[in-house]
């Protein structure tokens, strides 16, 4: 991982994961939250980590729910997980989202029924 190939860093952070490394996942939390780093890095990185069902990263995917560009694909990836934490956020982001990211949210909380009832009340 401290390679100076950017190469040999993936190829890396590859293997670590696919033999269920966690010393991983810190690595692409933090990718995944970098507004730096590619689309393609951070899209390998929510991928990686809702698989592997990192329960670390849920707050990185709540702080993308507003974000227009990561809304839809955080907001799947957290339909991934039960936290308690998670309809409060979708809620709470719910007048500010639109079209695919709105209707994305609207499938996230009817997929439970008591994040379907939050949603009621």
């Amino acid at each position: 991982m401290n390679s100076p190939s950017d190469a040999v860093r993936t190829r890396a952070l590859s293997l670590a994961t696919l033999f269920g490394d966690p010393s991983a996942f810190p690595f692409l939390r933090a990718q995944l939250a970098d507004p730096t780093a590619t689309a393609e890095d951070r899209t390998r990185a929510l991928e990686t980590l809702v698989r592997a069902k990192d329960d670390g990263v849920v707050p990185v995917m709540i702080g993308l729910i507003t974000d227009p560009e990561w809304s839809s694909a955080a907001l799947k990836g957290l339909a991934v997980f039960a936290h308690d934490s998670i309809p409060g956020a979708i809620l709470n982001a719910l007048p500010k989202l639109e079209g695919q990211s709105r209707r994305d949210a609207i499938t996230g909380l009817t997929g439970r029924a008591p994040w379907a009832l939050q949603m009621l009340d």
